[in-house]
């Protein structure tokens, strides 16, 4: 089961879904083609942006386990303000969405 969700920015959409193989969540617009947040394996703290090149574009990463609210956004490549915009909307909106799911296969468990 899949959850998705969309939304908009300065009236550019943004479809965001999860994925079932992977801890990973596919970002699709007109303006920025298909990019893909990925949970980062180690410690299972973070989310990194991928084109579909395999190019990391971003991470955004707890601030340990003395600071876990603190979050740090990491841009690797050269861009404008609309697509770190972008880049902050997607990554809370998959962070929301890891979290749903979540929530949602808590409440399966624990109904059966």
């Amino acid at each position: 089961m899949g959850l998705s969700m969309d939304v908009s920015l300065r009236g550019q959409q943004f479809s965001i879904r999860n994925s079932m193989t992977a801890t990973k969540f596919v970002v699709e617009s007109p303006s920025y083609g298909r990019l893909e947040w990925k949970g980062n394996s180690f410690l299972g703290s973070g989310l990194s942006l991928f084109k579909t090149s395999g190019e990391k574009i971003a991470t955004v990463k707890s601030g340990g386990i003395l600071n876990r609210q603190e979050k740090q956004l990491l841009v690797f490549i050269p861009c404008d303000e609309s697509f770190i915009e972008m880049v902050l909307l997607t990554a809370v909106a998959s962070l929301k969405l890891d979290k749903r799911a979540d929530e949602l296969a808590y409440k399966l468990l624990s109904d059966s």
